[in-house]
């Protein structure tokens, strides 16, 4: 199916015409075009900008034409201006917005809305890497937009450039800045070391961990990995880590020795067994989840699906109902306890007194959640299923807010992993990139890349001084790579 890419390439034109004389009045935004304009308009609000749409109206044509090089030439759209109305026209049938995804069609419409609002004319020159330096080029494949689903079936996969959307979106409200993608010799705004292993490419680790001064640990291939700056060490080589806590500068560490499952503190290199489970946990049982809270109080989750706790008088089951896995085990505020089990919200008193997070008793639009991560104001952040993009701040009050994607500058992409580094400042990794929550929105893809070809991050975590660790595929082969950035903040 080669043979359809000279033909999308030839559709793939845009135009803007003046009319002198003022063009009939029928101002309409049909509903198809609704989710852009709004976008639209809130990215312009973003940056200060003020638009009046009061003569804006839209309107479904075919076969769209303008004169080029002495021929008529098909447009997927064309911004016609008259003194009373700027109208934009789509060909919704045109091989282009046919064959194109959500962030294809809203680079469609800001093109002309960068016409028509905006009063911009083509651009047409190129940055370094030979791509267009705006989308208000006369012609050429799509910038950032991506294309459907289907259309991956005979051309180049989909989603790869969606990374690209800050730049063009900037630079489509006047604010030019040089993308970092644009430019191989532009280094990456910190230090980058990668890491390959067998056991991380093949996704055969549960869990990762960072220790109080800044080390990631996971355990693959039966032995305990510590990755250091510049080093990688096999500590504890007789037990097998399942769970670690940091608590006032002091690792806590849960495992298995000899099948037998302990609790104790790691300093210096040395174990220091304070609690043996053999007693309470079967050995075909391991510690999944633990937590040594502000008041000094012992959590750990199973992999059977319990949880205990420890308050100075030995160990209590926490009696759930369900034997459902403990995904999250976080210090919540007011001495309380935040966890995820199941993919239901709890907050946890004591051993006797909890309570699941629903709409009987908060405002929130869902009860089924993937992550969980407490900021420095003690607000949870809670990121529902791929199928609601937004996420939820919840407060101890039990206030909710919802922060839509849209809104937040992660329009059409994936949050993989969302966690708090120790000054409570909330990550996220995701299908672009690694963001920062900056208090209104999260950082650009350019803020934090790697200067490497990954896009794709699928876990975060952050050291006390500032180091980033990451777990990236590349774009090539899609393999996970451990990466480590030196002072990311």
């Amino acid at each position: 199916m080669r043979y359809y890419l000279p033909l999308l390439c030839s559709l793939i034109l845009f135009a803007c015409e003046e009319e002198p004389v003022p063009l009939p009045v029928e101002r309409q935004i049909p509903k198809l075009i609704e989710p852009y304009l709004e976008q639209f308009m809130l990215e312009a609000e973003k940056r200060g900008i003020s638009l009046d749409t009061s003569s804006l109206s839209f309107g479904f044509d075919r076969d769209l034409t303008i004169p080029l090089a002495g021929d008529q030439r098909t447009v997927v759209g064309i911004c016609l201006r008259s003194p009373n109305l700027h109208l934009v026209n789509i060909d919704t049938l045109n091989a282009l917005w046919l064959l194109s995804g959500y962030l294809g069609k809203e680079e469609i419409v800001f093109h002309e809305l960068g016409h028509c609002l905006l009063d911009r004319p083509h651009r047409d020159d190129k940055l370094a890497s030979g791509d267009f330096a705006s989308i208000m080029r006369t012609v050429g494949l799509l910038q950032y937009g991506d294309l459907n689903r289907f259309t991956g079936v005979f051309l180049p996969p989909t989603g790869i450039k969606a990374h690209r959307r800050d730049y063009y979106v900037d630079e489509l409200f006047n604010q030019t800045t040089i993308p970092c993608w644009s430019d191989t010799e532009m280094p990456s705004p910190y230090p980058v070391a990668t890491y390959r292993a067998g056991f991380i490419e093949n996704g055969e680790y549960r869990h990762t961990w960072i220790d109080p001064l800044g080390n990631y640990w996971l355990y693959g291939e039966g032995v305990n990995y510590r990755y250091q700056e510049g080093n990688i060490d096999t500590p504890l080589p007789d037990m097998r880590v399942t769970a670690m806590n940091n608590r006032n500068d002091q690792i806590w560490i849960a495992g298995k020795i000899d099948q037998q499952s302990i609790i104790g503190t790691y300093i210096n290199d040395v174990l220091e067994i304070k609690y043996d489970l053999s007693d309470l946990l079967a050995e075909e049982i391991q510690i999944d989840r633990l937590l040594v809270d502000e008041i000094d109080r012992i959590w750990f989750s199973d992999d059977d699906g319990d949880l205990y706790v420890n308050s100075g008088g030995g160990f209590e089951r926490v009696p759930f109902s369900s034997q459902q896995w403990v995904s999250k085990l976080l210090q919540g505020p007011n001495n309380n306890v935040y966890l995820l089990k199941g993919g239901r919200f709890y907050i946890v008193e004591d051993a006797q007194n909890f309570v699941q997070v629903d709409r009987d008793n908060a405002d929130i639009p869902v009860e089924f959640f993937w992550d969980l991560a407490i900021d420095a104001e003690g607000i949870a952040w809670l990121r529902p299923t791929e199928s609601n993009p937004f996420l939820l701040q919840f407060s101890s009050d039990f206030e909710v807010r919802r922060l839509d994607y849209r809104e937040i500058n992660l329009l059409e992409i994936r949050i993989n992993d969302l966690v708090a580094d120790p000054n409570g400042t909330i990550w996220a990794a995701t299908s672009n990139g690694l963001r920062r929550w900056d208090g209104d929105s999260f950082s650009s893809y350019c803020d934090y890349n790697t200067g490497l070809d990954m896009l794709n991050f699928s876990s975060i975590a952050v050291g006390k001084n500032g180091n980033i660790w990451s777990i990236g595929r590349d774009t090539t082969n899609l393999q996970p790579t451990l990466l480590w950035s030196q002072t990311g903040r």
